[in-house]
């Protein structure tokens, strides 16, 4: 049983995703995300009780959070349907 079936998607759903991606509402919504979590890494310390270890895997994930919204912030709809 495969829990991750492989899916594809078709140039039309990419342009789709690709539009609202770039939609400005849905950036400015990114960069909030992302300031946030930014924001949260720069101020973020140790926690009574919490271990290195611990803290540097709440450091680890808010860090890929932050490369995700990246990612999604790097979609233009122009680079899509010039591809297709």
């Amino acid at each position: 049983m495969n829990i991750f079936p492989e899916l594809t998607i078709s140039e039309t759903e990419a342009t789709i995703i690709a539009e609202r991606l770039d939609n400005p509402a849905v950036k400015k919504y990114l960069h909030l995300l992302a300031y946030n979590n930014a924001s949260a890494i720069a101020l973020s310390s140790v926690k009574e009780g919490q271990t290195d270890e611990q803290y540097l895997r709440a450091i680890a994930k808010a860090q890929g959070q932050l490369e995700v919204y990246n990612t999604l912030l790097s979609f233009k709809a122009a680079d899509v349907t010039q591809n297709s």
